[in-house]
C-alpha cells in the first residue's frame, strides 16, 4: 500500500533551496546529485545506453551521500554490477518521469512513489538496501537510501 505523499511547506523548501546554493560547486557532495541525474536524463544520454558507465554514476551518487556502508553486501561480496538491475529500471521509465519537478510535486505524487517504490524494490531485490529506509533521488524528487 502506497502512503500519501505532502509536499513541505514552501518556507522550509525554500531555506532548504537556499541552503543548497551556498554551497553549490562542482566538488562539493550535493553536485552528486547533478552528475548523476544528467547521466540518466534521456535529453543528455541521446539515446545511448551505457550500462557500466550508469552503475558507476549511481554508486558514485550513493556514495556521496554516505549511503553506501562497506559492511553491506554491496561493500563484502557485490560488484557494481548489482546495480544493472535499478538502472534497467530507470532506463525504462517514461519521459513523464523526468519531467517531475518541484513545481508539480502535488499532481505528480503519486508518480513520485510509484518511481521511488520501483527503484527501491529492484535495490532491495539485489540485497543491497534496507527495505524500510531508501528513496533515490534521481527524478528530483527525494534522496535517501540507506544501506545496512
Amino acid at each position: 500500500m502506497t502512503k500519501k505523499w505532502t509536499p513541505p511547506k514552501l518556507d522550509k523548501m525554500t531555506a532548504t533551496v537556499n541552503g543548497f546554493m551556498k554551497e553549490r560547486k562542482a566538488d562539493h557532495r550535493f553536485a552528486s546529485f547533478d552528475y548523476c541525474y544528467n547521466h540518466f536524463h534521456p535529453d543528455n544520454s541521446k539515446g545511448k545506453k551505457d550500462p557500466e558507465k550508469s552503475c558507476l554514476a549511481l554508486y558514485s551518487y550513493l556514495g556521496s551521500w554516505g549511503m553506501l556502508r562497506m559492511s553491506s553486501e554491496l561493500g563484502q561480496a557485490k560488484s557494481i554490477k548489482s546495480l544493472q538491475p535499478t538502472i534497467e529500471y530507470i532506463y525504462q521509465c517514461k519521459r513523464s518521469c523526468w519531467e517531475i519537478d518541484v513545481d508539480n510535486y502535488t499532481k505528480k505524487h503519486d508518480a513520485i512513489l510509484d518511481l521511488s517504490d520501483g527503484i527501491r524494490e529492484h535495490l532491495v531485490e539485489a540485497g543491497l538496501v534496507r527495505d524500510d529506509n531508501c528513496i533515490i533521488g534521481l527524478h528530483k524528487s527525494s534522496a535517501t537510501c540507506h544501506l545496512p
